[in-house]
């Protein structure tokens, strides 16, 4: 038991750790607001209307596992950078991060399969008759779209996710 209290960190670093948090949600709100900025001015799309395509096409639960596992990399990203760090702790960072930019493609690839097996369920519920066979085609192909386009979302951004991390990994000598 006294090993453990011994490596405990000093009570103040909590707060140095928060202060990495709060700037890699700064940083991805400002990346998030000149995203919107550039798709307003060369598409037209406003804000608003691209969240809501969004929260329907993705849902909120992807957007919001996906979210935190990029801030959990931009946070990883900031301590490998750290002047103050020591070697040890900042390849943990770089397994934090490595390990968080996967899992980017593990929620991807999870909602791919929820969503088919949801859309196969649906139509095996659905009484196909004449009269519902739109209706039942349309919300297979609402379960197919989100399945589908979480992976083509999450899939490029993990491996971007994957490249920073590396990058700055290597940029670190390790």
């Amino acid at each position: 038991m006294t090993g453990v209290l011994q490596q405990m960190p000093p009570s103040g670093m909590w707060r140095v750790d928060l202060s990495f948090g709060v700037r890699a949600l700064a940083v991805l709100g400002g990346l998030v607001v000149i995203g919107l900025a550039l798709s307003l001015l060369f598409f037209g799309v406003a804000p608003k209307d691209l969240f809501t395509a969004a929260k329907d096409t993705l849902g909120v639960l992807f957007m919001a596992l996906v979210v935190g596992l990029v801030l959990t990399v931009m946070i990883a990203v900031a301590k490998i950078c750290d002047t103050q760090l020591d070697g040890q702790s900042k390849s943990v960072w770089l397994h934090i991060g490595l390990h968080a930019a996967n899992g980017i493609a593990t929620v991807a690839l999870t909602f791919t399969l929820f969503g088919i097996s949801a859309g196969i369920g649906e139509l095996a519920a659905g009484d196909l008759k004449i009269d519902t066979i739109n209706t039942v085609i349309a919300s297979l192909t609402d379960q197919f779209s989100m399945a589908f386009m979480t992976s083509v979302v999450g899939l490029p951004l993990s491996a971007l996710m994957r490249v920073v991390v590396g990058v700055a990994g290597k940029c670190q000598g390790f």
